[in-house]
């Protein structure tokens, strides 16, 4: 799988860098950046127990939405895949893409 993240970051060169992130589930989260200008980088995914996980459907939607919040406000790619994931993890646990009432996650 780490050698597909590089070739699609590498594929068909634009003008800027690109980068790529590939989830796995509870696999870890691989990221690469184009031409290997940065280390590839894999960030392990915390781990949930079976009875918690209610409904998967909108877990990709979330992790991109904690993503991105956090890629625009400048944070650092570790903290920008953690936000990602509790987003998604959290809306795993509920039936349908929403979030708990109470969220305990500092937003940025």
């Amino acid at each position: 799988m780490k050698i597909i993240a590089q070739k699609l970051a590498d594929w068909q060169p634009c003008h800027r860098p690109r980068t790529v992130i590939i989830t796995q589930g509870k696999n870890p989260i691989i990221v690469a950046y184009t031409n290997e200008r940065l280390p590839m980088e894999t960030y392990t995914v915390p781990v949930l127990n079976d009875d918690e996980i209610v409904d998967t459907n909108g877990a990709g939607d979330a992790f991109v939405g904690g993503f991105i919040a956090y890629r625009l406000a400048c944070k650092p790619m570790a903290e920008c895949i953690k936000a990602a994931t509790f987003a998604a993890q959290e809306v795993i646990k509920q039936s349908g893409c929403v979030f708990p009432k109470e969220n305990p996650m500092k937003l940025v």
